[in-house]
This record gives C-alpha cells, sequence and structure tokens, in this order.
C-alpha cells in the first residue's frame, strides 16, 4: 500500500518519500537460537511478489523511508499515537515503472 506514497502528513509531521525499504536476509535469523533458515524465508517468500530488480537489484521491496519535509525553515512537528494519515502525493505507476 504504501509503496506509492510520496508525501504524507502524520499528525503535525509533513514527510516525504526518500526510498523503498530493501530487505536484508536478517529476518531469515530465528530470533531466540541465532540460526539462519536453511530456505532464507520469508526473505525468499517476499522476493516472489516484492522485487523490481532493474531499479534495486535482488533484494525485496517492503515498506518506505520518508524524511521530514523542511518548508517552513524549521523541520519540526511531533507525530503522536493515533494520529491519522494523509496521504498527499502517490506515485501509482510505481511498480510498472523500470
Amino acid at each position: 500500500m504504501e509503496d506509492c506514497w510520496r508525501d504524507v502528513h502524520i499528525g503535525e509531521a509533513k514527510l516525504r518519500w526518500i526510498s523503498p525499504s530493501l530487505r536484508c536476509l536478517l529476518p531469515t535469523v530465528d530470533q531466540e537460537t541465532g540460526i539462519k533458515d536453511p530456505n532464507q524465508e520469508p526473505w525468499k517468500t517476499l522476493r516472489n511478489y516484492r522485487l523490481k530488480p532493474d531499479a534495486y537489484g535482488i533484494k525485496a521491496l517492503l515498506g518506505i523511508y520518508l524524511g521530514q519535509i523542511n518548508d517552513s525553515k524549521i523541520a519540526s512537528g511531533t507525530i503522536h499515537i493515533g494520529d491519522s494519515i494523509h496521504v498527499i502525493k502517490q506515485e501509482l505507476g510505481f511498480w510498472q515503472k523500470k
């Protein structure tokens, strides 16, 4: 869902898309034992439908990085639990674009 978000307001904060979040192999490691899953799950499954190789290589995409928009010389804004999320701008063709 958030793959296409480019400008977002959450509470008082105005945020802009920086990049997709590229998933590494760390989630394949069992957090209790420290042993890596021999089948590379869940990373391998994510790559089946969250991959955009032309732009981002072999890493699966899941989530986005946002940074604050500085439109008033002072970048500020607080996000609180329960704040509404307002998507101001989207790039709807993100998955079709190479």
